[in-house]
């Protein structure tokens, strides 16, 4: 369907990866969610990962991962002290946003950058109380759903101005 650059044997590894990610970047250095996942965009290493690029699909950590999109921006962030690193046993809200969002990138072909124009992040992040604990495929309904309802009303909208 799309953009699926890599082989289902590494999607884990990116799921992990982008979930610590946003954890390191949100709760570790303090950056909202939209703005962490849109230096994740901008940078271009959300496009390396669905074009398979190994540097981001197994070759780094997610604290690597989210201080490339850093560097990449320019962003100079605060970055905390982290004798063992920051990659955590416990997952907070925002791992699990990036973890599914890697997941439904991957299964579903869209690019991160078309899955935010249709839900900002900071909403993924508030799907996690109904939907953590439910099966990864719960999530992919949700998500399917609110595009569909997006899409259908960008073209009623679109039907409605060239008959005004």
């Amino acid at each position: 369907m799309g953009i699926q650059g890599y082989d289902k044997f590494f999607l884990h590894d990116v799921m992990d990866n982008l979930g610590f990610a946003t954890d390191f970047a949100v709760n570790g250095c303090g950056i909202a969610p939209d703005s962490f996942y849109d230096f994740f965009i901008i940078s271009k290493v959300a496009r390396q990962i669905e074009t398979n690029s190994p540097v981001f699909i197994c070759g780094c950590s997610g604290t690597e991962l989210a201080l490339t999109v850093f560097e990449r921006v320019g962003f100079d962030a605060v970055i905390p002290d982290m004798p063992f690193g920051f990659e955590r046993f416990n997952r907070t809200p925002e791992y699990w946003a990036g973890w599914i969002t890697a997941f439904y990138q991957w299964k579903r072909g869209l690019s991160f950058s078309r899955i935010r124009d249709f839900v900002p992040f900071h909403d993924i992040i508030n799907m996690y109380y109904p939907l953590h604990e439910a099966p990864e495929e719960k999530f992919l309904g949700v998500m399917d759903e609110i595009i569909k309802k997006k899409e259908r009303s960008a073209v009623s909208y679109s039907a409605r101005r060239r008959t005004s």
